[in-house]
């Protein structure tokens, strides 16, 4: 049908023609129903006829059109009006790359801010499946507010990308530039950015993008592209067999960390690149930070990702004698063996997951086979991809176990030849002999350990805040086999481990509170039969059981009790000379034992290992403000001068710290011998709210921050609760408490209960509206912790905010705009208006922070105070001691 201005495709007026290109014309339109501008692309009648095509073109829109991201032009809406269909995009107002390289090349500061952002959109199309396969300069818009990607996965869907003489001329011109490219050359300037697999019509998959990308870069950098060619055959052969120049000879300025970058994107094979946009975008980030050390010898090693095994050049210790002496003597009986200590150490380039780390609850702790050969542990490489990695201690080969990406909370079946994990929320076992994963049941999130029996059965905690569960290894309906008592707050049963008797199980009962952890917390022995438990042992670790001994963690050694399994009677305890890591923020000991005596830890406390970052609202580094330390809580002053932080120690605790950015100043506030954390500043920083278990329970209490007068004990209603927020005029706290959530007055001390929802509040988060009139929260009540916001103190119901999970919202300083953390680890922006009652509009995603990841928000929003890890620190290696348990107690 003719396209002219007036003409409806469905509820889309026509106003003007924009461009064309080789999958169709552009036009502005008006969306009448929403009243807003959009870009409408009518697809050629080549495409519409054909309806293979048709089909799984529509099947791709769907994917691309839920690529939610700031750096991604966004898809709206797929449809058909008689023969013609059409695709509706975001109207985007700004050049393309194209045309600001056209005017020369570009200063190296927007080389790297503008690549990382291509970089990021790149790496979230990735994630979900969506390959581009068409990355070049005119595909990419310059806006005010940075770069856009477009037309993702659009070529691919139509089948438009594929090997050369197969319709390749069709992608002469973006499907969605708003001015026609030359006709002379067009099809060089497609075949420029594709990589050899793709004009050798071999499999492509991201890492062609990652080609693209680098190309992308060097022109970007130099203003020429990196292959040219008088001809097709001519550009071909170029692309398949040379080297651009080296940036240093075009564009002298450009850092060579840079150019080592781009030569890593456009490798040859794609083995030999840069394995995921991610790592790009990382490393682009890094450069422009200055941080410009020479890369590790295993570059090309730890490039090629977890997805296949991993060798292992040097083995720290006495490894070789040690392993060769233990292998020959594996079969002899253990008491008359010494001794014999060697370590692992993290690849080069990669570290360990062994506790909760800066993307989000990733614990992947280290666990031995049951005979004392084998080690099952998560490792995170350069890139931040995750998997659980097997090693026989016979050698020093990694191997990935299958279906383990982003694995967590290992443990062996009893035979030693399979493995259990949760992965992507699936609880799952996988056989090592043939390597085929099987899902057993959902998992909501944050797993807390499991066990095999030799019966068959599982048992496992699925979440933070749970009991304990069983199911049977075969799969079916999980069963809960543990009752945490739901009259008390945070409390909750996690890393169990099945008895000789395969019925009865020891577990860890869990909790914050200090009182409670005393009075309830420890060991327990459960059982399958029967809902009655037994308190064994007082201890803030979890235990195993081997050969009559119950070993677990007392203030950082390694304890070993005599323990009768059948009775549940425990002996003395002997402390031994070995330390171990442990995690107080989930009573973890990273530790295990084999039945066979052989001791796998982790030595060294790894927990104080983060800096504070300033990054602005596309996830790009500003400013590195702090020295390493383990930074557990951040509350930033509105005008994001100041801050509080809580650093945790070794032994648990914590203390509040006060930074003065104007300064470059670091202050101790608080230095008793007590833990102390949950730090909150009025909005000028002139005064600390936080809260202490000093003298007794935890209380809150606040000082002024030039600590003139001494800190004052605010009355809450109950010992046990957390604080939250406090309001722009400092003079309420936000307190939750069990299934409250409070408003205390500071200076009456009074406190009002305004709220009561389903479940335990103490890992919760809420903050004030900038008038205090509103209040946003966090709350389980659906099952899962969603953001609610209600009017303070009411009367009026509330408003869900999320819909796919939240947490720790925060609200601006002009009270249009809430920030949330997703159950991704993203950081999602929301606008709303309290002007007339409550409204908002869709969310946004800013960039990933991390599900624990302590972080804090400027009061205008445009930059976050998050702890990362600190790049300087060496990650400790795993420690083994081969018949720990034969020289006895």
């Amino acid at each position: 049908m003719p396209i002219t201005p007036g003409t409806r495709l469905g509820p889309y007026e026509i106003s003007a023609p924009l461009g064309a290109g080789g999958m169709g014309e552009v036009y502005r339109a008006r969306d009448t129903r929403l009243g807003r501008d959009v870009a409408v692309k009518v697809l050629p009648q080549h495409l519409s006829s054909n309806s293979e095509v048709r089909a799984r073109f529509e099947r791709e829109a769907k994917t691309v059109s839920s690529l939610n991201h700031p750096h991604i032009c966004t898809l709206f809406d797929v449809g058909r009006e008689g023969d013609t269909d059409y695709l509706v995009m975001e109207l985007v107002d700004g050049e393309t790359l194209a045309t600001r390289i056209a005017r020369g090349p570009l200063p190296a500061a927007d080389v790297l801010k503008l690549g990382a952002q291509i970089a990021d959109a790149l790496e979230r199309a990735h994630r979900a499946g969506v390959v581009h396969r068409d990355l070049k300069p005119g595909n990419v818009m310059l806006t005010r507010s940075g770069a856009k990607l477009m037309d993702f996965g659009l070529a691919r869907a139509t089948g438009l990308a594929a090997a050369a003489g197969s319709g390749a001329s069709l992608l002469t011109q973006s499907p969605t530039i708003a001015q026609p490219l030359t006709a002379e050359g067009t099809i060089i300037g497609t075949f420029q950015y594709m990589a050899p697999e793709q004009l050798e019509g071999r499999e492509t998959d991201e890492r062609s993008d990652i080609w693209a990308l680098g190309c992308v870069l060097y022109e970007m950098a130099t203003g020429v592209r990196a292959f040219e060619g008088k001809s097709q055959a001519s550009l071909i052969a170029t692309i398949m067999h040379t080297d651009p120049r080296p940036l240093r000879e075009i564009a002298p300025a450009s850092p060579p960390s840079l150019d080592r970058l781009i030569r890593e994107c456009i490798a040859k094979d794609p083995e030999e690149r840069r394995q995921s946009a991610g790592d790009v975008r990382r490393e682009l980030n890094r450069i422009a930070r200055g941080e410009t050390d020479a890369p590790s010898a295993s570059t090309s090693t730890a490039r090629t990702g977890l997805t296949r095994s991993i060798a292992v050049a040097t083995i720290v210790g006495i490894f070789g004698a040690a392993i060769g002496y233990f292998v020959a003597h594996r079969g002899h009986g253990t008491a008359s063996l010494e001794r014999i200590a060697f370590t692992i150490p993290a690849p080069p380039g990669s570290r360990f997951r062994f506790t909760i780390d800066e993307d989000g609850t990733r614990m992947a702790p280290p666990v031995i086979s049951p005979d004392g050969t084998k080690v099952v542990f998560g490792l995170v490489d350069s890139k931040g991809e995750r998997s659980l990695l097997l090693r026989s201690l016979d050698d020093s080969e990694l191997h990935v176990i299958p279906g383990s990406n982003d694995g967590r909370m290992p443990f062996w079946s009893p035979d030693g030849q399979s493995v259990a994990f949760v992965s992507d929320r699936k609880l799952r076992r996988v056989s090592l002999a043939n390597g085929a994963p099987v899902t057993l049941t959902d998992i909501v999130l944050n797993p807390r350990g499991g066990s095999w029996s030799r019966k068959g059965v599982i048992i496992y905690a699925p979440s933070a805040n749970s009991g304990i569960y069983s199911i049977s290894d075969a799969g079916g309906t999980p069963q809960q086999v543990t009752f945490p008592d739901t009259t008390l707050s945070d409390i909750s049963h996690r890393f169990p481990v099945f008895l000789p008797d395969d019925e009865h199980f020891l577990f860890l009962v869990w909790t914050n509170n200090s009182a409670l952890r005393d009075s309830l917390g420890g060991i327990y022995m459960g059982s399958l039969a029967s809902r009655d438990v037994k308190r064994i042992e007082s201890a803030t670790s979890n235990a195993v059981y081997v050969n009559n001994e119950l070993i677990y963690l007392r203030e950082g050694m390694v304890v070993r009790a005599p323990f009768d399994p059948k009775s549940g009677a425990i002996g003395a305890p002997t402390t031994t000379e070995q330390r171990a890591d442990w995690d107080p923020s989930t009573g973890l000991g990273l530790f295990d034992v084999s039945q066979n005596g052989t001791l796998l830890v982790r030595e060294s406390n790894v927990l104080a290992q983060s800096r504070l970052a300033w990054f602005d609202r596309t996830g790009a580094v500003m400013d590195t403000v702090s020295v390493p330390a383990n930074y557990r809580q951040l509350s930033v002053a509105r005008q994001a001068d100041r801050a509080a932080v809580c650093i945790g120690s070794r032994d648990g605790n914590g203390d509040i710290w006060l930074l003065d950015f104007a300064r470059n100043l670091a202050s101790r506030f608080t230095n008793k011998p007590a833990d102390e954390g949950d730090p909150a500043l009025s909005a000028d920083g002139s005064m600390v709210v936080y809260v202490s278990d000093v003298g007794g329970p935890y209380h809150a209490f606040m000082a002024p921050s030039d600590q003139s007068r001494p800190a004052e004990k605010v009355s809450p209603p109950s010992d046990d609760w957390n604080l939250l927020d406090v309001s722009m005029d400092g003079r309420y706290v936000l307190v939750a408490m069990s299934t409250h959530i409070w408003v205390v007055d500071l200076q009456t001390h009074q406190s009002l209960r305004w709220h009561a929802v389903a479940g335990s509040f103490a890992s919760s988060a809420a903050g004030f509206s900038p008038d205090a009139r509103w209040i946003v929260y966090a709350s389980p009540e659906s099952g899962r912790d969603e953001i609610y916001v209600r009017p303070n103190p009411g009367p009026g119901g509330q408003v869900q905010l999320s819909t796919r999970g939240g947490t720790r919202p925060h609200w601006s300083n002009d009270g249009r705009e809430i920030v949330y953390i997703d159950p991704d680890g993203d950081l999602i922006a929301v606008p709303v208006d309290t002007k007339n009652g409550f409204d908002t509009e869709a969310p946004r995603r800013l960039f990933r922070i991390g599900a624990r990841l302590a972080w804090a928000a400027a009061g205008d929003h445009s930059r976050f105070l998050v702890a990362v890890r600190a790049r300087d620190t060496v990650d400790p290696p795993l420690k083994v001691i081969t018949h720990w348990m034969a020289a006895g107690r």
